[in-house]
């Protein structure tokens, strides 16, 4: 008889994806927190990988079609059942200036993607996935002589510090398991938003250390 696979979907954006902030190109597998964690984790853990760049959480990007991560949730929910564990990490996209970013719609969003997994697990109540949500790591003052400012603004930098207030909460309201990925990881000098190949290795050393003990 085959053993238990625990089934991991890692959700998330750029930095799920493994954005090289030194060439604006990708990490190997071996360099992308998902994948790092998987190696952390071993035999009995399949983690798969869902990372996009420009993802956001509830927001249309007209000059980035398909990033509404609400819109792409529910599909992927269900093309990767049965999960045991769904990970998610977004919210950096959605404090660029454009979409007028606040508390409240940060909070709003990860509230409608909490939401969408749980229908999903209604669905499959026999096999209803757990939540993880991962406040990000915060923007920094580097971001200032990036490219990326004119996206962010100086706004993101102290907006990205609230993450952790409203996921937090979040997860007591929703019974949700939660993690601050900005206590153990911090973005690149490069652009103040991404990790780099030292932030990766941190972060799914923590992730590995936290999912081990659930």
């Amino acid at each position: 008889m085959d053993s238990k696979m625990y089934e991991i979907l890692c959700f998330g954006d750029s930095n799920t994806y493994g954005w090289d902030p030194a060439t604006g190109g990708r990490f190997n597998k071996r360099g992308r927190w998902p994948m790092i964690l998987q190696s952390h984790l071993g035999k009995g853990y399949h983690v798969i990988e869902e990372g996009l760049t420009g993802r956001t959480m509830v927001t249309d990007d007209p000059s980035m079609p398909g990033r509404c991560g609400k819109q792409y949730l529910a599909p992927c929910l269900h093309s990767h059942k049965p999960l045991d564990l769904v990970i998610i990490m977004l919210g950096t996209n959605d404090l660029k200036t454009a979409f007028k970013p606040s508390v409240e719609k940060l909070r709003d969003g990860m509230e409608e993607l909490i939401n969408v997994v749980l229908d999903v697990n209604r669905l499959y109540a026999a096999t209803p996935a757990e939540i993880l949500l991962v406040s990000p790591i915060h923007v920094s003052d580097a971001i200032k002589n990036s490219f990326f400012f004119d996206e962010f603004g100086i706004e993101a930098i102290g907006l990205s510090k609230q993450f952790a207030d409203i996921f937090h909460g979040l997860a007591k309201q929703y019974g949700c398991l939660y993690f601050d990925a900005s206590q153990h990881a911090v973005p690149s000098s490069t652009d103040g938003v991404h990790l780099d190949t030292e932030g990766h290795a941190a972060l799914a050393k923590a992730l590995a250390v936290f999912i081990a003990a659930l």
